[in-house]
């Protein structure tokens, strides 16, 4: 079960934009749904994994400033420029 934390919107010429913030209860983990015009791109868990780290759980504050990020046009999904 997914459990929403908090939205991000765009504003201006990215106006179209909007993050969702999830915690998954069964995950124990955040994830973050990115929109363009109400289409859903993207989830995107808030996980790092690597050979040589390990597997970190990141921060509500982690999954809240990926949503801005891409609210404010600082990342892109698939498709959609900076």
């Amino acid at each position: 079960m997914r459990v929403e934390h908090g939205k991000q919107w765009g504003v201006d010429d990215l106006s179209n934009r909007e993050a969702v913030i999830y915690y998954n209860q069964k995950k124990e983990w955040f994830e973050v749904d990115f929109y363009d015009s109400g289409k859903l791109l993207e989830t995107r868990k808030m996980v790092t994994e690597s050979l040589e780290w390990g597997k970190t759980v990141h921060s509500l504050s982690y999954a809240e400033d990926a949503a801005e990020n891409y609210c404010l046009g600082y990342m892109a999904m698939d498709g959609q420029s900076v």
